[in-house]
């Protein structure tokens, strides 16, 4: 058909159909993969996991998501769009839910992989249906929506997340702190008996609640401190011991003090008691090589699985406090972190209602004693998690039926499309037409693995990655853990990067179709790519400026200025990948899902590597250096990322034309 007649017909419009069925499976994408980032302090204390343990169930979908994306891709352009990507949404929906119904860290692990295994081939399979539905002149602002609804998905994980967390406690769910929520019991303990500690770190103290029995057990040295040992290493120690043991290491760790003084002055301290070390029964520099070798942290951990204590005098005492009505001090609490339905009991409380119920009195103390014992006590809305993850996951049924329904693998074979528009999506390509209905030869690795070119795609990917990934993984645990930000208010300002970055996809995907058209797709896909990257590298050291330059009671010095640069990052990275998936197009041909499947591979390796490379810096209790730490490494990934981006070249494809 000629220019002239495709521009007197009338063309119809079922490629935005398309383009719309595909962008609904890239918001349950998103949401589905990222739900489970602001949930996992929920998970981590339900399932009784460590730090350590969260970071590898984060990571493990990004291994299986990487690894399966050129399999997944290549299946996809083999036996069709249309039924392949049912399967993923029906497989990663499945094992969503079985995510929730998971009773042990192995079998969450489990789950998570099969999340990842089943979303492999979800964004080779949209870069195929992109390409084969889409007029190149269109491609970038039609991947630009596509992956838009994926960032939408993104967005609402959090706020939704928080939301339902705060909806699906079941009516009935206890109230009164059990035995099985108390997660360290020495550690409140130690809080407990410290005045040193509980009012000038805490600015609270609970001391003054406890009667002289209580004092006496939760002291150090009382039953509750008993070690039958430590390790293979330490054999079993007094309660005199045990005192000192104590005394030295929790101060160190609420203090942070670095290994070598705990060390010292935990030997000043047994040197002033008179023991030495055979009467501890310690092998000689025992002690100081494991604060040394395994660090403070880690040998806290030893103490905490090492007590053979009954948490049951700690539960006896929150059992009383949960029924006093003046348990809320406000001269002392105005800082405590609070949820939203708490501060509205709290507001009643202070304009005097004297309508508030017990149950709503008991649910208001609940809060307060886990805002004073947010780690060591189990949260109450822990208890909404699980169904979240069930509703998430019944929701895919609903969206494998529709892109059924709507899609067509290819235009000249959909119902609903006429032949107008067949010539409007192949103008400029019919090479590509005449292959379309041949058997596809398998995927082109080794040409993939010889291109230089792809070489830079893929490390430009990896490094996006390691610098993207914080957003939509620990952005939550960094509000709270460095700004106390409530959980309701905290989802919020997690969503926010996530939204501000869809407006950097959208324009990003029209900018690289502009440039295209006026400087060619060489510097049409480099320039976006190369330079969204070196301003989310900016954004980063902002950070890193404002916490190292400015007082702490600065006005630039607050949580939303930090959402503000977080938000930066965000919409520079979605600003270029439109320019990332059309220049996967761009070189594919008719291999599109399996050439983007070997980018999108090593991306997500990047992505898998990122809570290990976040954690490596962080740790369990991370201060102000700790997260410059990790905001440096992720300023280094994105400059990393732009300078591979620079030398990416869209002209050249990976297979001969001839061969396409």
């Amino acid at each position: 058909m000629s220019d002239a007649a495709i521009s007197q017909s009338t063309a119809t419009r079922v490629r935005y159909v398309i383009v719309a069925a595909a962008t609904l499976m890239s918001f349950l994408l998103y949401l589905d993969r990222f739900c489970v980032s602001f949930a996992v302090d929920y998970i981590r204390q339900d399932l009784g996991m460590t730090q350590g343990q969260a970071k590898w169930f984060l990571s493990a979908f990004f291994w299986s998501y990487a690894l399966a994306q050129v399999p997944a891709g290549w299946l996809s352009d083999r036996f069709g769009a249309r039924i392949m990507l049912v399967i993923y949404i029906l497989t990663w929906s499945f094992f969503t839910g079985l995510i929730g119904a998971a009773p042990t860290f192995v079998m969450l692990i489990g789950a998570r992989l099969g999340l990842g295994l089943g979303q492999a081939g979800a964004y080779p399979t949209a870069a195929s249906i992109v390409g084969r539905w889409m007029p190149i002149g269109a491609r970038g602002s039609a991947s630009a929506t596509v992956a838009t609804g994926g960032r939408i998905g993104g967005a609402v994980a959090p706020l939704l997340t928080a939301y339902l967390i705060v909806q699906l406690v079941p009516s009935d769910a206890p109230v009164r702190i059990a035995t099985n929520d108390v997660l360290i019991p020495n550690q409140i303990a130690a809080r407990l008996t410290s005045n040193e500690i509980s009012e000038s770190a805490l600015e609270f103290s609970l001391t003054k609640r406890l009667n002289d029995d209580e004092r006496s057990v939760l002291s150090p040295g009382g039953h509750l401190y008993r070690l039958n040992k430590l390790n293979e290493e330490i054999a079993i120690l007094t309660d005199e011991s045990i005192a000192h043991w104590y005394d030295a290491i929790l101060e160190g760790l609420w203090l942070k003090r670095p290994p070598a003084d705990v060390t010292a002055e935990l030997d000043k301290k047994w040197q002033q008691a008179g023991m030495e070390s055979g009467r501890l029964g310690v092998k000689e520099s025992t002690v100081e090589e494991l604060l040394n070798q395994r660090g403070t942290q880690q040998l806290f951990e030893i103490i905490k699985k090492s007590p053979n204590a009954d948490p049951q005098v700690i539960v006896d005492f929150f059992d009383r406090l949960i029924d006093l009505p003046d348990l809320y001090d406000p001269a002392t609490m105005k800082s405590l972190n609070l949820p939203k339905e708490a501060l509205k009991t709290l507001g009643r409380m202070e304009s005097g209602d004297s309508q508030i119920d017990d149950a709503t009195k008991l649910r208001f103390n609940r809060f307060v004693l886990e805002g004073v014992f947010g780690k060591e006590i189990k949260k109450f809305y822990g208890q909404g998690w699980r169904p979240i993850l069930y509703i998430y996951g019944a929701a895919g049924i609903f969206v494998a039926a529709f892109f059924w329904f709507f899609f067509h693998n290819r235009p000249e074979v959909h119902p609903w499309s006429n032949e107008a528009e067949h010539a409007l999506i192949l103008k400029g390509r019919e090479d590509l037409a005449k292959h379309d209905g041949q058997k596809l030869e398998a995927a082109p690795v080794k040409e993939l693995i010889k291109s230089f070119n792809m070489w830079c795609s893929c490390f430009s990917q990896w490094g996006t990655n390691v610098g993207w990934v914080f957003l939509v993984t620990w952005l939550s645990r960094y509000l709270m853990d460095a700004h106390n930000v409530p959980i309701i208010e905290r989802g919020t300002m997690a969503m926010t990067p996530v939204l501000i970055g869809m407006l950097g996809m959208m324009s990003g995907g029209t900018v690289t179709d502009m440039l295209a058209m006026k400087v060619g797709i060489k510097w049409g896909r480099r320039i976006p790519i190369a330079g969204s990257r070196v301003v989310a590298m900016l954004a980063y050291l902002g950070c890193i400026g404002i916490t190292t330059l400015l007082a702490p009671e600065s006005p630039l010095n607050t949580p939303w200025v930090f959402v503000a640069l977080f938000s930066v990052v965000a919409f520079s990275t979605d600003f270029g990948t439109p320019s990332s998936w059309a220049f996967t197009q761009d070189i594919g041909g008719r291999q599109v899902g399996s050439v983007l499947g070997w980018g999108n591979m090593w991306g997500n390796l990047g992505a898998a590597v990122s809570p290990l490379i976040y954690d490596y810096y962080l740790g369990e209790n991370p201060g102000l250096r700790e997260w410059n730490m990790m905001f440096a490494v992720c300023a280094a990934a994105f400059l990393f990322s732009g300078v591979c981006g620079l030398l990416m070249d869209a002209t050249k494809p990976i297979l001969p034309e001839e061969n396409d």
